[in-house]
């Protein structure tokens, strides 16, 4: 009799189970899919020493839907400033992204300023702070 409910005991843990296995990757073969992952993003980063991208003049025009509190825009006039970067490691989207991402600041920031009114004075028309000495 005592044979009889040992072995019950080992019959009944061999088939149940706390946890579920479902088939997965051996380690080896995810390390090997991680590190193509990682020569493909590699591959796609380039480092640039030196961006420098001159000031740019935009006309900007836009058409707002209707019923939205956006005024219409017509021949807005802009200059967008000088850009430089220096030692950046991006893809050549990140680098793209950042550009848009610093015009559509500038151009917003602008255009706000010419919403209400507060017009900047070209540099040129400025007076030099050393003429007042000549």
């Amino acid at each position: 009799m005592r044979t009889a409910s040992k072995m019950s005991v080992t019959a009944a843990s061999s088939t149940t189970s706390l946890f579920t296995t479902t088939p997965s990757k051996s380690k080896d073969a995810t390390k090997l899919d991680d590190l193509e992952q990682m020569k493909e993003r590699a591959q796609q980063t380039k480092t640039f020493i030196y961006i420098k991208i001159p000031k740019i003049p935009l006309c900007i025009s836009y058409k707002a839907e209707k019923g939205a509190n956006i005024k219409d825009v017509q021949d807005f006039m802009v200059t967008v400033p000088t850009l430089e970067y220096h030692n950046c490691n991006w893809t050549w989207t990140d680098m793209l992204m950042e550009v848009k991402k610093v015009y559509k600041q500038h151009i917003i920031q602008k255009g706000i300023k010419n919403a209400f009114g507060m017009r900047e004075e070209d540099e040129a028309a400025k007076p030099s702070p050393l003429s007042m000495y000549v």
